[in-house]
């Protein structure tokens, strides 16, 4: 049975709809981060959990057991915020024990569970000194400790690294995982940065407007983006995009907005998705920087003029102008980079191709049929 069950969860703030028809569940010991922009929802979901909002409608189920009846204190439920939340005149050892305190837990249990949560946590020779004393780092675990000292059902975390710096938050992601398959806990992550959540989630939930786009592993959500959203969420640079028509008769693909021309190398090698493609008024056609090539090859090919070039390090990001549409385009170290206002012919190949409709939705070729299957409305995915 699933730790936290959503059902078509709706929560309304006036005439704002902070979630759309949410469902999901929560996996007994994953590690389920939320992400997606600022107001999407993400620390709602969070609140929601906790029993500190209550859905506008649709069911929330804890182990089978309807949430509505379940008080916050009633759902053990372990919360680390962005902001730490210490008690800043009370020692790192009486942090830790505050909350078996409150619920006037035995001495001695609250004197051997804080030992054992300092030794996971490697807290043990910080137990006497008090926050205003430790590092961002030393106070975010004192975060952790406190909530896992209740030995929680579930873990909720909202940002809990947005406040360190850029090395300190590599470790404390190394450190989190760490965490988390030592005591098999289930938890639920929020984040905006998508590097948190690719490395750490078991699996992703893709939030934008208060909707759900998609849920799935780190690997489905990169290489099999349900919306194009999704797809420009995840890599870096964002995944290429560019609303186009397919010429099935002529072998191009034409710029929605200016005509510009892209021509495809072998397109019977893909007939029966051209033909359905050419079929449509307009489509998106999505690419990542990375797998685009240099020169003429197998695939869709642009002729772009450079308007900028980022280097960093082992490689280079090219910003290229197709008509009036902007491009980025991946160079690797010791290749040669072009200049500034040169005119360069890309390709894209076919195995690095994402075709969405008009509505930003995936589409995907039925080769027995000669058709392309649309994803579903973005809001009903609940893959598991």
């Amino acid at each position: 049975m699933d730790v936290v069950n959503f059902h078509d969860v709706t929560r309304q703030f006036g005439a704002q709809s902070a979630l759309r028809g949410i469902s999901f569940d929560v996996l007994h010991g994953e590690f389920l981060v939320i992400v997606g922009p600022s107001g999407c929802g993400k620390s709602t979901i969070l609140r929601i959990i906790a029993g500190l909002e209550q859905p506008t409608s649709g069911t929330v189920q804890f182990s089978g057991r309807d949430a509505s009846s379940l008080s916050p204190g009633d759902r053990n439920v372990g919360m680390v915020f962005q902001n730490y939340a210490l008690y800043p005149h009370l020692t790192v050892a009486d942090n830790l024990a505050f909350g078996l305190s409150a619920i006037r837990t035995p001495k001695p249990q609250i004197r051997a569970r804080v030992k054992e949560v300092a030794e996971l946590l490697e807290l043990g020779d910080m137990l006497g000194k008090r926050p205003g004393q430790l590092s961002g780092g030393q106070k975010q675990r004192v975060a952790l400790g406190r909530a896992l000292v209740r030995q929680p059902v579930i873990f909720l975390m909202d940002e809990p690294l947005s406040n360190l710096d850029a090395v300190l938050r590599e470790k404390m992601r190394m450190d989190l995982r760490r965490l988390h398959e030592q005591t098999g806990v289930a938890t639920v992550y929020v984040t905006h940065d998508q590097v948190e959540a690719m490395t750490m989630a078991d699996r992703i939930l893709v939030m934008q407007h208060g909707e759900l786009h998609q849920i799935g592993t780190p690997d489905e959500v990169y290489r099999e983006p349900a919306t194009l959203f999704v797809a420009r969420f995840f890599g870096s640079p964002p995944m290429n995009a560019v609303r186009v028509c397919v010429r099935r008769s002529e072998g191009v693909i034409a710029s929605h907005r200016h005509g510009e021309v892209a021509a495809i190398s072998r397109p019977e090698a893909h007939r029966e998705l051209w033909d359905t493609l050419a079929g449509l008024p307009t489509c998106w056609l999505g690419f990542r920087p990375e797998f685009i090539t240099v020169g003429r090859g197998e695939g869709v090919q642009f002729t772009v003029r450079v308007t900028d070039v980022e280097t960093l390090g082992p490689r280079s990001h090219v910003h290229a102008l197709w008509g009036d549409d902007p491009l980025v385009f991946v160079v690797e170290h010791g290749r040669p980079i072009p200049e500034r206002g040169a005119s360069v012919l890309l390709t894209a190949p076919f195995s690095s191709l994402h075709w969405f409709d008009e509505k930003q939705r995936r589409m995907r070729p039925r080769h027995k049929m000669g058709q392309v299957q649309e994803m579903p409305e973005a809001v009903s995915m609940t893959n598991r």
